[in-house]
């Protein structure tokens, strides 16, 4: 931001729980909002996503289990004056 001509620059760094009932809905969510993993879909016939689906949906079971998943989201938020 300052080689862009603000001063005064402060960065504030946020953190937000998301909470998932499970891993079907946690993978579903990441399916439909996850920018990377919507254009890899697209770069795939869909025949080979739902193996790669399924794959990554079984990993997730086994490493997290059935339960409750909470993912921290970061977010860093600049703040300048021009």
């Amino acid at each position: 931001m300052e080689a862009a001509g603000f001063r005064d620059v402060a960065i504030h760094a946020f953190a937000h729980p998301f909470v998932f009932a499970s891993p079907d809905e946690f993978w579903g969510r990441m399916q439909r909002t996850s920018a990377p993993l919507l254009l890899l879909r697209r770069k795939v016939c869909e025949e080979k996503w739902s193996e790669v689906s399924a794959g990554v949906y079984e990993r997730l079971r086994k490493e997290l289990g059935d339960g409750p998943q909470t993912m921290t989201g970061l977010a860093n938020l600049g703040i300048g004056f021009k």
